[in-house]
């Protein structure tokens, strides 16, 4: 019974640090998105003080 029990413990901290892994993922995704778009902007506003 206990090693059943620990490998349902197991299987299920799979799941929840794959899921953990997901989240942080997409967390990190929509940080890096928003990095290229500062970027974007760093950008375009040098190139507007260039031609001032």
């Amino acid at each position: 019974k206990t090693g059943a029990a620990l490998h349902g413990i197991q299987h299920f901290n799979m799941l929840e640090s794959s899921y953990l892994l997901k989240q942080v993922q997409s967390q990190l995704h929509s940080r890096i998105i928003d990095l290229d778009l500062v970027c974007v902007q760093i950008t375009s506003i040098a190139q507007v003080g260039r031609y001032m």
